[in-house]
């Protein structure tokens, strides 16, 4: 598992290299990324007491989940990954516009779960609820903050597969 790790990130190293990749402003950017889904993540917590009693609200979020589950699967499954070589095969440009476009998605759903907040705080009221609902609720925020953040990270392994991909052509 070493060797592989080391290998991986020796064709890492190489790729980011060819593509004059500035691997601190990537950092960067993913640090902005979570800042801004750990506010949003926060703003959750701050609903607390009125998120689970809507259920149309909780549909909506587990759908949300389930879908930022799926693009993490789609992300890291091999079936894919021959397809993604055919596309980007020694093409810097397309990489460019794929990147363009996985931060395009990111924007959209960061502002549909900003909707998805909005209407909970709308269509929500304050009411009594046990313990037990409210653990799960607190639950459901942590899952979901969780997955949002494995999501942001499998995109951006997502891109560095690619131009490892794109190296061997």
């Amino acid at each position: 598992m070493e060797e592989r790790n080391g290998l991986y990130d020796d064709l890492i190293a190489q790729t980011l290299k060819r593509v004059n990749v500035n691997l601190p402003q990537l950092n960067e950017s993913l640090v902005k990324m979570g800042v801004q889904v750990e506010y949003l993540a926060n703003h959750v917590k701050s609903q607390n007491g009125r998120i689970g009693k809507n259920e149309d609200a909780i549909k909506e979020s587990k759908l949300f989940i389930d879908e930022l589950t799926k693009m993490h699967y789609v992300c890291t499954a091999k079936s894919d990954v021959a397809n993604l070589r055919e596309i980007t095969k020694g093409n810097v440009e397309s990489l460019k516009d794929m990147m363009i476009d996985l931060k395009t998605v990111l924007v959209k759903h960061i502002e549909e779960t900003k909707a998805s907040i909005s209407k909970l705080n709308d269509n929500t009221f304050t009411a009594q609820h046990d313990q037990r609902f409210e653990s799960r609720s607190k639950s459901m925020q942590l899952g979901s903050f969780v997955i949002t953040l494995i999501s942001i990270a499998g995109i951006a392994g997502f891109v560095l597969t690619i131009l490892n991909i794109t190296k061997f052509f």
